[in-house]
């Protein structure tokens, strides 16, 4: 053969590289009878890699449960090896189900018997209350689809105000269900006394919540403090007359029923199945007013009521997912855009001017009143900011607390 046949003269002169010979040697790892090929070149070879495992709270009880498992299937191998009866297979096979009962009970009798935990707090609400914020929402509801469904079957001709108008709401589809939302106000207040300015701030802050889309009030209730939360509240202040719980919460009626708001309840969970509770009472609301209140036709949603003095607060009061209805004269509310959410909303800020001026103007009148000083302009402050049968309340008793401290000086 010629040079050129067997490569050219390049291979002849010996110029080409030969390639590269490798050898394979069988590599065998213990315990995983795989046969690797590794090869003898100058790459480094691939080595094992090992992971570290951290042991984790939950890996002793999967520890547990296989080991359970392992003793189950091992239960069930010995019966089904060994000759018995059925009915002792049958006690065999419950061993391991009660050894799980007892762990479970064992750690419920450990829970129960820790004294750290806490008891579970619930809202129990008073039937009367709720059957009437229950109606209310029922009735709003029937009113609101009515208008809707009207203002859908209306064919009114366009006009140019609603064709410059940029924010319009989203046109009706027929064949929906018109879901509503039913909201119910909760106000927390001394009530030391109710007065007709929380009553106009309560009206104020329901117009606020119905300028929503497809809102309605069902109702507000009202729950004043205890008598140890008021107790701490006034003791900085001695000429503050701090009234009992009931006398509070039977004035308080009086006034809502002189200023016929049948909307407006009271309750008295402060002294009774919230009493000392932790956390906020919104919450513990809204838990009860999703179940009470449940209907397939609209949601639920609770609001909390607070009152802001603008003349007194320096900073003015920032929350989020409040909603500020700012004071008018003419008693106006702001317009809401149609798009927006009353479901963003948790807080309901009404501004109150000069209602510091006017609790103080009460404080003080019912401090004289006790101190057996009852001048006319007095008893024409009670009678505004009460109403008659409010004064009268007050009045009597005022009188029968100077008659007992007059009882308890005397000597016998």
């Amino acid at each position: 053969a010629t040079a050129s046949g067997a490569g050219g003269p390049w291979a002849a002169a010996g110029l080409i590289a030969q390639p590269e010979k490798r050898q394979y040697l069988p590599a065998v790892r213990a315990g995983d009878g795989k046969v690797v090929h590794l090869t003898a070149s100058t790459r480094q070879p691939k080595r094992w890699e090992t992971q570290v495992r951290f042991e984790k709270p939950h890996d002793k009880l999967r520890e547990w449960g296989s080991r359970e498992r392992d003793e189950v299937h091992e239960s069930k191998e010995e019966v089904s090896r060994s000759p018995v009866s059925p009915q002792l297979s049958h006690q065999q096979s419950l061993v391991p189900r009660r050894r799980s009962i007892q762990a479970l009970e064992q750690l419920r009798s450990d829970l129960l018997s820790n004294p750290t935990s806490a008891p579970a707090r619930r809202y129990r609400g008073s039937t009367s209350v709720w059957d009437t914020i229950h109606s209310n929402a029922n009735q709003q509801c029937v009113k609101m689809r009515r208008i809707l469904e009207a203002e859908s079957h209306s064919h009114a001709a366009p006009s140019i105000e609603n064709l410059l108008r940029e924010e319009r709401p989203p046109a009706e589809d027929p064949s929906r269900p018109l879901y509503l939302t039913a909201v119910v106000l909760l106000y927390i207040s001394p009530c030391n006394p109710l007065n007709m300015e929380h009553i106009l701030m309560l009206r104020r802050a329901r117009q606020a919540v119905e300028a929503f889309y497809r809102v309605v009030v069902a109702g507000a209730v009202v729950i004043p403090w205890s008598s140890t939360a008021l107790a701490k509240h006034f003791e900085s202040e001695r000429p503050a007359v701090q009234l009992p719980f009931d006398f509070r919460m039977s004035i308080a009626q009086s006034v809502i029923e002189q200023a016929e708001q049948d909307w407006i309840l009271m309750d008295n969970c402060q002294e009774g199945c919230l009493a000392n509770a932790p956390g906020k009472l919104l919450d513990y609301f809204s838990e009860y007013t999703r179940s009470r209140l449940y209907d397939p036709g609209y949601d639920t949603k609770v609001l909390e009521v607070h009152d802001e003095d603008t003349l007194w607060s320096l900073h003015p009061r920032q929350m989020d997912g409040s909603h500020r209805v700012p004071f008018d004269p003419y008693g106006k509310v702001p317009d809401v855009s149609p798009f927006a959410v009353v479901k963003e909303v948790k807080y309901v800020l009404v501004e109150c001017p000069k209602q510091v001026q006017c609790r103080e103007l009460l404080r003080r009148t019912i401090w004289l009143i006790c101190r057996g000083e009852e001048m006319t302009s007095a008893m024409d402050i009670l009678r505004r900011l009460l109403g008659e049968p409010g004064a009268e309340l007050l009045q009597r008793w005022a009188k029968g607390r100077a008659r007992q401290a007059v009882q308890a000086v005397a000597p016998r």
